[in-house]
């Protein structure tokens, strides 16, 4: 029987105090992608900015170079065909997705961003966590991995993660801004998109505070490895 990560409550409060500690933007995404694999694994986590009116990707990953230039070129091509980049440019609110909630797997292999892209990086399986999105611009965090799909309590766990997440990108940006930092990942897509569609994720309190549903979605996970051990 196949054995659920699940990720304990120390682990989760963990993540977040992680990644709540840092304010630069460039530096807070690598903290994402490089974190996320502990709470659900993951071969290769990304942030992915798809824009959408010029059909290009800016992706930051985790192991770095993971996604070569040509199949960075295949994505680019292929990017109105992914399914979750459809359904989260249609469902703003769509919240964390699988491919396999979008698609049926025999119908995914037979599409040209399966055996042009994720066949040749080796994936099977991926979940995306949007950040934003819209008709325009659809930014995720994505999760992807081989051999078994992502399950509905490592979706919801990923699902109570997302607006924090999401608002602290938006404050570092902010923050970034009013410094006069350098650029980040996405900056002027983001800018223009984040004030009208980020989303649904309410605003962010200086504190930090963390959805009281989150230790609920990790008790689920953790409960979910212990009897299926």
């Amino acid at each position: 029987m196949v054995r659920l990560p699940g990720p304990s409550l120390e682990e989760a409060f963990g993540f977040m105090l992680d990644v709540t500690s840092e304010r630069e933007p460039n530096r807070l995404v690598r903290n994402v992608v490089e974190g996320l694999p502990r709470l659900v694994a993951s071969e290769v986590t990304t942030l992915s900015i798809c824009d959408l009116g010029v059909g290009t990707r800016k992706v930051v990953s985790f192991p770095e170079n993971a996604i070569g230039a040509a199949e960075q070129a295949s994505f680019n091509r292929l990017i109105h065909e992914h399914p979750l980049v459809r359904f989260h440019s249609t469902h703003a609110r769509g919240g964390a997705r699988r491919i396999s909630d979008c698609v049926a797997r025999a119908k995914f292999e037979r599409q040209s961003i399966f055996g042009e892209y994720y066949a040749r990086i080796g994936i099977d399986h991926v979940m995306a966590l949007p950040m934003i999105a819209s008709s325009g611009l659809v930014m995720s965090y994505v999760l992807n991995r081989k051999g078994r799909d992502f399950s509905d309590a490592e979706r919801g766990l990923m699902d109570q993660l997302r607006p924090a997440l999401a608002n602290l990108y938006r404050m570092a940006m902010m923050s970034a801004g009013a410094s006069g930092a350098a650029p980040v990942p996405g900056a002027q897509l983001i800018r223009r998109a984040s004030a009208r569609c980020c989303a649904g994720s309410r605003p962010a309190r200086a504190t930090g505070r963390w959805p009281t549903s989150l230790a609920r979605a990790c008790a689920r996970c953790r409960s979910t490895s212990r009897t299926r051990t």
